[in-house]
């Protein structure tokens, strides 16, 4: 899924909000989904396992973003 239709996922349907992949965090990141991985490995990246499938919310995706965007600036 392209990185752009993410942004369609914050979008509620029947009133739950929609989770993202490995795969599709990994894409919005533009990286590959191995380094997801080595992030929740090191617990530097916010997700949380159903079953035994990682899956993470939009919004903390990117929240966690623009806090180590911020970080890596200074």
């Amino acid at each position: 899924m392209p990185w752009h239709l993410l942004k369609e996922m914050k979008k509620h349907q029947h009133g739950l909000e929609r989770l993202l992949t490995v795969e599709q965090v990994a894409e919005y990141l533009n990286v590959d989904k191995f380094t997801v991985y080595r992030l929740l490995a090191q617990k530097k990246l916010p997700g949380f396992k159903v079953g035994n499938q990682w899956r993470f919310k939009l919004e903390i995706i990117e929240a966690w973003l623009m806090k180590n965007a911020k970080n890596a600036g200074k």
